[in-house]
């Protein structure tokens, strides 16, 4: 099973706490954890946190570019294209072109070339993710970029 201890809100709400990105999402993993064993749910034989997997993600991500399945945005951000993955959807039974945009995301926030596209690696902005930081290199168009 993964954790996902990196994302948009837990760094906001750890940042709100003012307790480090990962004693936050320690504390609210150790609850979930709780939580299920009070449900009765067998738990997985491997808990992984995603902080723990960025290397295996970047080696996806470089896999995603290389076949064109990926893009860099002019803000520094990786997108999976949608359009370039013609079964996107078709597992889940998912209408792509009847998609509509979400009105809970404010699709201007972000440089993606299409409103269904989303987001393999985060560019960092120093303002929303204070010190919550992970770099990584990525061979794009025969060039190494440092995206971070």
């Amino acid at each position: 099973m993964n954790v996902t201890d990196i994302d948009d809100k837990t760094i906001r709400d750890s940042q709100k706490e003012g307790v480090s990105l990962q004693e936050f999402t320690e504390k609210y993993t150790g609850l979930f954890l709780e939580d299920i064993k009070h449900l009765g749910i067998i738990p997985a034989d491997m808990i992984v946190p995603i902080s723990t997997a960025i290397d295996t993600m970047v080696e996806i991500i470089q896999k995603l570019l290389d076949k064109g399945y990926a893009y860099l945005a002019d803000d520094g951000s990786i997108y999976f294209s949608i359009k370039k993955f013609p079964k996107y959807g078709q597992l889940a039974h998912l209408d792509i072109k009847g998609m509509k945009s979400s009105v809970r995301i404010n699709n201007d926030e972000y440089e993606k070339e299409s409103v269904a596209d989303f987001a393999l690696w985060k560019a960092y902005d120093a303002e929303k993710d204070g010190p919550n930081f992970w770099g990584a290199k990525f061979i794009i168009d025969g060039k190494e970029i440092l995206v971070s």
